[in-house]
């Protein structure tokens, strides 16, 4: 008799395997979010929950003025089921511009960057704080004690520590490496406007795949850096040299268990700043860490005017976080097999 437990794995492995053939594509749902349009103002980033399918919308300017209302609407942090109705709205007391949340590993807390206190918040499903890192309100290059100068987004690292990019506004150009204990262990960049392998431009995104490669989108220099999970540099994907795959400016990226990455060009070509989300296949080994892959492009969906940063769910679906569209939403991309 098949344990519970092995019919599960066969059928995620079922599940991936079909993934990873070319015979999908993704169609926009337009019941996602159960909400009025106009109800967001500068959604940042989404973030979706594993264990629960919780999906986190972060929005730049959820506390503006919101301190004395009730609506889950207007705050920081705003939660639906995986339907797209509203559950609650969180993180008053400790954002004031959210720009990247990640869903801890656990499924059990949050991570959010935040451009204007230049802190990374990690806090509870229900917006209760566990630990801030950073020095609130006061930007700056120091380690000792740490300081960012807005920090932008998180990934995680094998060991239970996590990864900070910090430079939004192109100052300190360096990705830093905490352990679970929320002590720094690592610097890579740091070099103002670097260019040079290992250095950054404005690093914007980050995320790591199942081997734990660390792929930081390294805005302005117009390439994807690629490191393992000690820091070494291994590569990169390039816009010059993988125009037709990535673009020519990566704007957001994100690695999907379901062997997908996905990711926004935010310069389709020198004339136009129309954003393109493309959906890659993930090439890397899962035995070499030397080896990422080839950047291999499989889909190129419509043309989102603002999209910025994203997340996916285990079935493979897309949200896309659009920041100044008007109205600013997130936007739900179901993954369907081609006919």
């Amino acid at each position: 008799m098949v344990s519970s437990s092995s019919s599960f794995l066969l059928v995620l492995l079922l599940f991936v395997t079909l993934c990873s053939s070319s015979g999908l594509h993704h169609v926009l749902d337009p019941t996602f979010p159960r909400v009025l349009a106009g109800s967001f103002t500068d959604v940042s980033d989404v973030a979706v929950n594993p264990l629960n399918g919780e999906v986190y919308l972060a929005q730049r300017s959820g506390s503006t003025g919101s301190a004395n209302s009730s609506s889950p609407l207007t705050a920081p942090v705003v939660v639906f089921d995986a339907q797209g109705n509203l559950l609650r709205g969180i993180g008053r007391e400790l954002l004031l511009s959210p720009h990247g949340i990640k869903v801890d590993p656990s499924g059990q807390s949050l991570w959010v960057t935040d451009t204007q206190t230049h802190t990374v918040v990690h806090m509870s499903l229900d917006g209760f704080l566990l630990r801030e890192v950073g020095t609130r309100g006061v930007p700056g290059g120091n380690l000792q004690p740490v300081q960012f100068s807005e920090p932008t987004d998180v990934a995680f690292a094998k060991d239970g520590g996590f990864w900070v990019s910090d430079g939004n506004d192109g100052h300190n150009n360096r990705v830093l490496r905490f352990d679970s204990t929320y002590e720094l262990i690592n610097v890579l960049g740091g070099v103002a406007n670097g260019s040079e392998p290992g250095q950054f431009y404005q690093p914007h995104a980050i995320t790591t795949d199942a081997m734990f490669r660390l792929y930081v989108s390294d805005r302005k220099n117009f390439r994807i850096a690629i490191f393992d999970d000690a820091g070494g540099y291994l590569g990169e994907w390039n816009g010059e040299k993988d125009f037709g795959c990535m673009g020519a400016y990566p704007e957001g990226l994100r690695y999907c268990p379901t062997r997908r990455w996905f990711l926004f060009d935010g310069k389709v070509n020198a004339t136009t700043s129309e954003r393109l989300l493309r959906v890659l296949n993930y090439t890397g080994s899962d035995s070499d860490v030397s080896d990422f892959g080839a950047c291999q492009l499989l889909e190129n969906l419509e043309p989102a005017p603002d999209a910025h940063l994203c997340s996916c769910d285990p079935q493979g679906n897309l949200y896309v976080a659009e920041l100044h569209t008007l109205p600013s939403t997130c936007a739900r991309y179901l993954q369907q097999p081609s006919v």
